[in-house]
């Protein structure tokens, strides 16, 4: 069933402007039927069903969205630590030399500290990585 819904609204709107039909009084009859009424209402329903539908889909895309970002900044920084990996890797394997007497490799020297000019200590390294990085950062 479908109501003419800008008839009615024509309707109400000279209602209004008359001054009938407000604050409780009686409307004089507008020619709408019981089952008009039930067909607005559900119409009403039906919309708002939908709204909180768009609403769930809304947030359910929303949380997946952060989801999928903390993701990425994950597998970012992943990708950058597998980086730094392959480059101390391709330093050490650059800077290897095979020993004339076999098939053996003799590793770079790589200092645990870092060695500073002047009166300072030398600082010694965290860990393998950093003391790679300091003998890369010498090599540039």
């Amino acid at each position: 069933m479908s109501v003419d819904k800008e008839k009615l609204r024509s309707f109400a709107e000279r209602l209004v402007s008359d001054h009938l039909g407000g604050d409780f009084d009686p409307v004089p009859a507008i020619g709408v039927t019981a089952a008009d009424v039930l067909s607005l209402l559900a119409e009403i329903d039906q919309l708002r069903e939908s709204h909180e539908q768009v609403c769930e889909n809304y947030n359910r895309v929303s949380f997946a969205s952060e989801e999928r970002s903390k993701k990425i900044d994950k597998l970012q920084a992943e990708n950058e630590d597998l980086r730094k990996d392959a480059e101390r890797y391709r330093w050490i394997s650059k800077n290897a030399e095979l020993e004339s007497y076999g098939d053996s490799y003799c590793l770079p020297t790589v200092f645990g500290w870092d060695i500073k000019p002047g009166a300072e200590l030398n600082v010694p390294f965290e860990n393998l990585d950093q003391a790679i990085d300091q003998a890369i950062r010498q090599d540039e």
